[in-house]
Formats: C-alpha cells, structure tokens, sequence
C-alpha cells in the first residue's frame, strides 16, 4: 500500500505527506527494512480516507 501510495496519495497531495520521505521509507522496505512505525498510522489515514472518498480517488 506504502508503495501505492507514491502513484497517487490523498495525504500527500494535500501536504500533509512528504512524497520524497515516503518514497524513501518504501525504497528501505523494500531492500529489507522495516516499516517505521508513523507510517503504519499515516496508511491508515490513507485507506480512510479512500475508503471515504472512493476507491478510485487519486486526488482530492
């Protein structure tokens, strides 16, 4: 989700994300990383929201 996140986030088109920070927390995962644990809360915003606005939401 963290991943999907980069293609179209409601979170980070209204600033609340930065999408720089985001893609590296994805990029650290995946080579093997952990999840920091704030981003566990932010995708939960996320799919919130999206499941709020719309499954097919990709900006507000």
């Amino acid at each position: 989700m963290a991943r999907e996140m980069l293609r179209g986030s409601i979170l980070v088109e209204a600033g609340y994300v930065d999408e720089s920070s985001l893609a590296a927390a994805v990029r650290s995962v995946e080579r093997g990383g952990a999840l920091p644990e704030l981003l566990y809360d932010t995708l939960a915003v996320e799919r919130g929201l999206r499941s709020v606005l719309g499954a097919g939401v990709t900006c507000w």
